[in-house]
């Protein structure tokens, strides 16, 4: 019997196949079998695949395309190795991967689950996660805690507990999984990357991100549950959105995020389904984001400049009226206009002393 069965299901892989392939072949750790089941796919996976006469290899077909879940349970089925250690075929695996996560198994006997970090592959990102079970666990009620190409499971544990992977979770599989493996057995992450992760627009996150996030939704949902914490509709939404970073700069927001945090905290004291302090940690990173979020998008102030004064303004000891009171000032300037033009005529018709004989009208002589 092997130490290792390798599992990686295809299905139209064929561009990156052969370095996935070879990246198992070229391990240093060599006790293992190679497990490739072929999802019936339409381009040359399976001629690609056939031209290799490494030994090692098991290669079965579906024949037709039954799914990813499907083929993931057939192959744990299947397995003959002690471990079973997850691969993509559109990733590639580090030279010691292999090597280094038998090694810890091999030490801490009660782990179920093994993981690692890995590193997107042409980039600088690379996604770490927990290395303790506690902090692990905790985390799973808001994120998928464990990268799954990287994992490698115990198949003792997996058979005896009958821990495949759930129909009804599919494209977050994986994430469901663990949050049961999580309740039977132990689980970590070895820190260090030993695998890049290939990132491209036919992956099942580029595709199928709505249908995750709902997915996603549910099995959060039956983490609480287990916790004894039966969250509302809107409980359950506030969590989400802040699982998904999709955040917003209100009051009311951090209000009902440090309220929902508050309850989590007290049943979790209650019913000590999480470490406190692995809970807590993970509390108080997820309250940070919403926190700067907040911070850094709050509501400008408008200059003082630019905000119009309604109230009246007094310069050199008199009164600065508004825009409504000088229109009165106008209308009162053009009634005494009118009263000085009458006025006016009142004096050319009758008010004025006649001209004195020998008089002249300015430029005019007096006709004799």
């Amino acid at each position: 019997m092997p130490k290792v069965t390798v599992l990686m299901p295809v299905y139209n892989g064929e561009l990156f196949l052969r370095e996935a392939i070879e990246s198992i072949l070229n391990q240093t750790f060599q006790d293992f079998e190679f497990l490739i089941i072929d999802d019936g796919s339409k381009d040359q996976s399976a001629a690609i695949i056939a031209s290799y006469s490494d030994t090692r290899i098991r290669f079965f077909s579906n024949g037709s395309n039954y799914g990813l879940i499907f083929t993931l349970n057939k192959g744990l089925v299947l397995a003959q190795g002690e471990y079973i250690a997850r691969m993509d075929c559109d990733d590639f695996a580090f030279p010691d991967r292999l090597a280094r996560q038998v090694e810890h198994m091999n030490q801490y006997t009660d782990i179920g689950l093994c993981g690692t970090a890995m590193k997107y592959m042409h980039t600088d990102i690379w996604v770490k996660h927990p290395t303790d079970h506690e902090d692990i666990k905790a985390g799973l009620l808001f994120y998928c805690s464990l990268n799954h190409p990287t994992v490698m499971m115990r198949s003792s544990v997996v058979k005896s507990y009958s821990l495949y992977y759930d129909y009804q979770s599919p494209h977050t599989e994986d994430y469901e999984l663990w949050t049961r493996m999580a309740q039977l057995t132990r689980i970590t992450n070895i820190p260090d990357v030993l695998l890049h992760y290939r990132i491209h627009s036919e992956q099942i996150g580029a595709k199928h991100n709505a249908e995750q996030q709902e997915i996603g939704k549910k099995i959060v949902f039956n983490q609480l549950i287990q916790m004894g914490l039966l969250p509302t509709e809107d409980e359950l939404n506030l969590h989400m959105n802040v699982c998904e970073r999709r955040l917003q700069a209100t009051d009311g927001f951090v209000q009902g995020v440090t309220s929902w945090f508050d309850k989590l905290r007290a049943k979790n004291i209650e019913t000590n389904h999480y470490s406190q302090q692995s809970l807590e940690n993970v509390l108080n990173s997820y309250f940070a984001e919403v926190s700067s979020y907040y911070h850094a998008n709050l509501p400008v102030a408008k200059p003082a400049s630019s905000i119009r004064r309604t109230k009246p303004l007094r310069r050199n000891g008199r009164k600065r009226l508004g825009k409504k009171t000088t229109g009165m000032r106008r209308k009162k300037s053009s009634k005494g206009a009118s009263s000085r033009r009458a006025v006016s005529r009142s004096k050319r018709k009758g008010s004025v002393q006649p001209r004195k004989k020998g008089s002249a009208i300015k430029g005019k002589k007096r006709a004799s």
